[in-house]
């Protein structure tokens, strides 16, 4: 049996994501202001059923970045003192770790609300799911 756990921060439109964008709370903090834009979680939910993956994944999805203006480093600071700092985080840069929906399912966010819902920069024109395999 095969079973793909995907676990989404908040999902919406471009202008959904700018809204939620609008105030803050816990719940944003606690989810490291993340997103992801309706269109990837399409695309991803349709990654995980068309993936040749064997066994029970956990895999988190993201946008390639926050939807807050602020460095992450300093959201993180100012929110979340208490939390190690693993890695470097470029400017607004996602904080949650998409690796396994790259590695495992060829999956890799398009739409950014930085770019009022453009194509991300290196995913490659077209309305379907960007795959690794496809960048190459």
């Amino acid at each position: 049996m095969t079973v793909i756990a995907l676990r989404f921060p908040f999902v919406g439109t471009p202008e959904q994501v700018r809204q939620h964008a609008g105030h803050v709370d816990h719940q944003q903090i606690r989810e490291g202001w993340s997103y992801l834009d309706l269109r990837d979680a399409v695309g991803v939910v349709y990654a995980g059923l068309s993936a040749p993956v064997a066994g029970a994944h956990v895999v988190g999805v993201s946008a390639p970045d926050t939807y807050r203006p602020e460095p992450s480093e300093d959201l993180l600071a100012e929110h979340a003192p208490g939390v190690p700092l693993r890695r470097r985080v470029p400017q607004r840069g996602a904080l949650i770790d998409t690796s396994r929906a790259r590695e495992r399912l060829g999956f890799v966010s398009r739409y950014s609300v930085a770019d009022e819902g453009a194509d991300h920069p290196a995913a490659p024109p077209g309305g379907r799911p960007v795959l690794v395999e496809e960048r190459r």
